[in-house]
Protein backbone atom coordinates (compact mmCIF):
# COMPACT_ATOMS: atom_id res chain seq x y z
CA UNK A 1 0.00 0.00 0.00
CA UNK A 2 2.80 2.47 0.74
CA UNK A 3 4.13 2.09 -2.78
CA UNK A 4 0.94 3.76 -4.05
CA UNK A 5 1.88 6.93 -2.10
CA UNK A 6 5.27 7.21 -3.79
CA UNK A 7 5.67 9.84 -6.47
CA UNK A 8 5.42 13.59 -6.97
CA UNK A 9 2.42 15.43 -5.60
CA UNK A 10 1.51 19.00 -6.61
CA UNK A 11 -0.48 21.21 -4.26
CA UNK A 12 -3.93 21.91 -5.67
CA UNK A 13 -5.30 24.25 -3.00
CA UNK A 14 -4.62 25.76 0.41
CA UNK A 15 -7.85 26.17 2.36
CA UNK A 16 -7.63 29.06 4.87
CA UNK A 17 -3.86 29.39 4.42
CA UNK A 18 -4.02 33.17 4.83
CA UNK A 19 -6.00 32.81 8.07
CA UNK A 20 -3.41 30.34 9.34
CA UNK A 21 -0.58 32.78 8.59
CA UNK A 22 -2.50 35.65 10.28
CA UNK A 23 -2.83 33.49 13.41
CA UNK A 24 0.94 32.95 13.33
CA UNK A 25 1.51 36.72 13.19
CA UNK A 26 3.08 36.76 9.72
CA UNK A 27 3.24 40.19 8.07
CA UNK A 28 0.89 41.05 5.17
CA UNK A 29 3.79 41.38 2.69
CA UNK A 30 5.16 37.95 3.55
CA UNK A 31 1.65 36.41 3.46
CA UNK A 32 1.12 37.81 -0.04
CA UNK A 33 4.39 36.25 -1.24
CA UNK A 34 3.74 32.92 0.50
CA UNK A 35 0.26 32.68 -1.04
CA UNK A 36 1.86 32.68 -4.51
CA UNK A 37 4.17 29.74 -3.80
CA UNK A 38 3.35 26.41 -5.40
CA UNK A 39 4.48 23.48 -3.29
CA UNK A 40 5.38 20.04 -4.45
CA UNK A 41 5.93 16.95 -2.29
CA UNK A 42 8.06 14.03 -3.39
CA UNK A 43 7.50 10.76 -1.53
CA UNK A 44 10.12 8.05 -1.92
CA UNK A 45 10.47 4.59 -0.46
CA UNK A 46 13.88 3.16 0.31
CA UNK A 47 13.73 -0.25 1.92
CA UNK A 48 11.26 -0.04 4.79
CA UNK A 49 11.56 3.76 5.09
CA UNK A 50 9.41 6.47 3.50
CA UNK A 51 10.89 9.89 2.78
CA UNK A 52 8.85 13.04 2.13
CA UNK A 53 10.67 15.96 0.55
CA UNK A 54 9.07 19.38 0.16
CA UNK A 55 9.92 21.58 -2.78
CA UNK A 56 8.88 25.14 -3.58
CA UNK A 57 8.54 26.50 -7.08
CA UNK A 58 11.97 27.90 -7.98
CA UNK A 59 10.66 30.63 -10.31
CA UNK A 60 9.44 32.67 -7.32
CA UNK A 61 12.78 33.10 -5.56
CA UNK A 62 16.13 33.22 -7.30
CA UNK A 63 19.38 33.35 -5.40
CA UNK A 64 21.78 36.13 -6.35
CA UNK A 65 25.39 35.08 -6.76
CA UNK A 66 27.85 37.60 -5.37
CA UNK A 67 31.17 37.98 -7.00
Amino acid sequence: MTASLCGTWDMVSNVNFDGYMVALGISPALRKTAAKLKQKKVIKKQGDDLYCEGQVCRQVFKRKESG
